[in-house]
């Protein structure tokens, strides 16, 4: 659906393009307000005319992709539209793609997490735990850092404190439990950026798949229902364009590359 609606608007996208002179891009402040504007627009028309609502959002969705891929733009906030956006019009796997990228810079953003919940309420396949949210399944990367931020904040004022107070035992031992919590914070997000970037998380993109037991069509089919856009999993191994990937209870499968997309800023790079 998503290659349908690029198509669809490529020579718009061309006029934008070359409405600004040669060897210069479009404002991406600009940019970004008039995708927001377009796609507040079609939530405007939803009810009344979802017809020209759907060319809205696919006008948005026009900016926010080349925002991404033309501009290199990396934040949350636009993420987290893009997301919005392909929600509107129906393609979950970018959807819940967009709002997991969009976690990765806003971890702690309530509204993120509950678009994401409901996106994955819109998709078939109804796997539980197979978002890989964390690395070590102690605490959620969210959570670890507004930890480690709470606890760095009671360490140094307590630092300030004993500079006031001196030789004053309970003080000293709140500097210390304090800045060893944070230190253990500091050591699972660490932990957890090694291993997503091992074994990143990945969503399906295509419409329906089936997994194989190997790395080609030939292989029998590793599970008895084929895997639906929106589903995540948890990367492990690439081959010859197919992904190896993992999902709950142990279940594992090859996919072609390209029916998929892992939740990172940047490509992989092969090993």
């Amino acid at each position: 659906m998503t290659n349908k609606v690029v198509l669809c608007w490529a020579p718009l996208l061309l006029a934008v393009i070359f409405s600004v002179p040669a060897g210069e891009h479009p404002d991406p402040d600009m940019l970004f307000t008039e995708a927001v504007t377009l796609y507040e627009e079609g939530i405007a028309l939803t009810g009344s005319d979802p017809g020209k609502g759907g060319e809205l959002f696919s006008q948005a969705l026009l900016r926010f992709t080349y925002l991404q891929e033309s501009l290199g733009v990396r934040n949350g906030k636009l993420y987290y539209n893009t997301g919005n956006t392909y929600l509107m019009v129906g393609d979950i796997g970018n959807a819940v793609l967009m709002y997991r990228k969009a976690l990765l810079f806003r971890p702690w953003d309530r509204t993120i997490h509950q678009s994401l919940e409901y996106a994955r309420e819109k998709r078939e396949d109804r796997l539980e735990g197979s978002g890989f949210q964390g690395l070590s399944g102690i605490v959620p990367p969210g959570i670890t850092i507004l930890l480690l931020y709470v606890f760095s904040g009671i360490a140094w004022t307590a630092g300030t404190v004993r500079l006031l107070i001196r030789r004053n035992i309970f003080v000293s031992r709140v500097i210390w439990i304090s800045a060893g919590a944070a230190f253990v914070m500091v050591v699972l997000l660490f932990a957890d950026h090694v291993s997503m970037k091992r074994h990143p998380a990945g969503v399906i993109l295509a419409e329906e798949i089936t997994a194989r037991l190997g790395d080609g069509a030939v292989y029998a089919p590793a599970f008895q229902d084929p895997l639906h856009a929106g589903l995540e999993f948890r990367f492990n191994m690439e081959r010859e364009g197919w992904y190896y990937i993992e999902l709950e209870d142990d279940l594992s499968g090859w996919i072609p590359a390209s029916a998929a997309s892992l939740v990172q800023i940047y490509p992989r790079e092969n090993p």
